[in-house]
């Protein structure tokens, strides 16, 4: 089920939050496992059953590992997590690169889950956790599900003690929400139309190669950060605060300086269950380049199963290293309008393995933005869609400017009561036109549902 349908929106959502609001306390960490499960069977009921499995095994290999650190039986420890490990990571590869079976709805993001519980339960960050209403909240909590955000465990677990549902919490939540559908009905599905049409374009101009990539890259970022905050604000309606997963990445100064600002979660969750364990930072630099390979590798295999996903995330680990070890010290020197342009170029470039079905097609569109085998420098093609799209365009752009969200926090929050009802008449006005556009249109999934 998608957040961005009317079903979730006036079925779904209002039955589930009246239900968590109306039961008594000792039952509502219950419910919002039932709700959780309804959720997702919504969507894929045929692989309900793997989910509660995977997370009954991982829940007992807890217990296990307690057992362990009891009666310090340290081999035998090593022995349970990493194998428990190996074969949870096993079924992801499975079920993603099987081919010949569907994949379970959000299979990435839930085997991420198990994972940082007992990575976290085996590290020490956190104690084993046998109450199984707490643990199975955590693995099936609706919001963070399907698409993330990965939430790591011990995080979760010191918020859940203090989950209330507030006014202050619902009201917020209820703007995260609509910020969310308004990146993902008004501008990612609008841009999608536009990249699709483009993309089956045989013979493009210079601009127009340039213009279909920019799309992508706009299209891919309101979607997924659309679909980030619709899930934070639903945590934050049930009285459970989570962080944002994205932070204005297309202002970033540096590729390291992106991967802090696009999808925060699961480079926090490399970070800390890879790259960390591995060494990280206290090793000699061969061994550090090395870690930094193997976390863009496993980037990139977590993202698809092509050769080209592989490609995009050893694209990312080359230049972070080049930063790192290299040419970092120079490129701070430069002007931070230099900065995001040399980041965002790249960046762009890069999505372009994101989307292509093979490596000469990827390899193709290069060429073509900078003037190989294409149709002039400029064509018809370019006008009619940059000159359709310009003000959905427009908005986005101004949207991943700083100084522009910055001037806008400024004149719709403050202490005067104009503004607070101006901030709740713009927000008001923004849901009613995402409901005008979602009745008007052909449903729409998000991009990393497929992930």
């Amino acid at each position: 089920m998608s957040f961005s349908t009317l079903s979730f929106i006036f079925a779904f959502l209002p039955m589930s939050l009246l239900l968590y609001l109306i039961v008594p306390k000792v039952l509502k960490k219950f419910i919002l496992i039932l709700i959780s499960l309804i959720f997702y069977a919504w969507g894929d009921i045929s692989n309900l059953l793997y989910l509660v499995i995977a997370s009954l095994f991982i829940y007992m290999t807890g217990l296990e590992l307690d057992v362990c650190f009891k009666e310090q039986k340290q081999k035998e420890k090593r022995i349970i997590f990493f194998g428990s490990v190996a074969l949870i990571i096993g079924m992801l590869a499975f079920f993603k690169y099987a081919g010949f079976m569907s994949m379970p709805i959000g299979v990435s993001f839930f085997t991420f889950s198990l994972i940082s519980y007992l990575a976290d339960v085996y590290m020490k960050k956190a104690e084993v956790e046998h109450n199984i209403i707490n643990y199975l909240l955590y693995v099936t909590y609706f919001p963070k599900l399907i698409s993330g955000p990965i939430v790591q465990y011990h995080t979760f677990r010191k918020s859940l003690d203090s989950m209330q549902m507030t006014k202050i919490k619902f009201a917020h939540g209820c703007q995260q929400f609509i910020l969310g559908l308004v990146k993902k009905v008004l501008i990612a599905d609008v841009i999608s139309k536009a990249f699709s049409s483009m993309s089956s374009i045989h013979s493009m101009s210079v601009l127009g190669s340039w213009l279909m990539v920019i799309f992508y890259a706009l299209q891919l970022y309101f979607d997924f950060s659309g679909y980030s905050d619709m899930a934070i604000g639903l945590s934050y309606m049930f009285g459970m605060p989570m962080e944002d997963n994205f932070n204005e990445p297309y202002a970033s100064q540096s590729i390291s300086d992106f991967w802090r600002r696009w999808h925060i979660s699961l480079g926090h969750f490399f970070r800390d269950y890879v790259y960390i364990p591995l060494g990280g930072n206290r090793c000699s630099t061969m061994r550090q380049i090395f870690n930094l390979t193997v976390v863009w590798l496993l980037t990139g295999i977590w993202h698809g199963n092509t050769i080209c996903f592989l490609v995009w995330g050893l694209y990312h680990g080359f230049f972070i290293i080049l930063e790192k070890f290299v040419y970092g010290k120079g490129l701070k020197k430069l002007h931070v309008f230099w900065r995001v342009i040399y980041t965002d170029f790249l960046v762009f470039i890069g999505w372009i393995f994101f989307f292509s079905p093979s490596i000469h097609k990827a390899l193709d569109t290069i060429a073509h933005l900078f003037g190989h085998g294409v149709n002039g420098f400029t064509d018809t093609a370019f006008f009619y869609y940059f000159t359709s799209y310009f003000i959905v365009l427009l908005f986005a752009v101004l949207l991943c400017i700083p100084k522009i969200r910055e001037l806008y926090r400024k004149s719709t929050y403050g202490d005067s009561v104009v503004t607070t009802y101006l901030s709740g008449l713009l927000y008001l006005g923004a849901f009613v036109l995402c409901l005008a556009y979602i009745v008007s249109s052909t449903y729409s999934s998000f991009l990393y549902f497929k992930f």
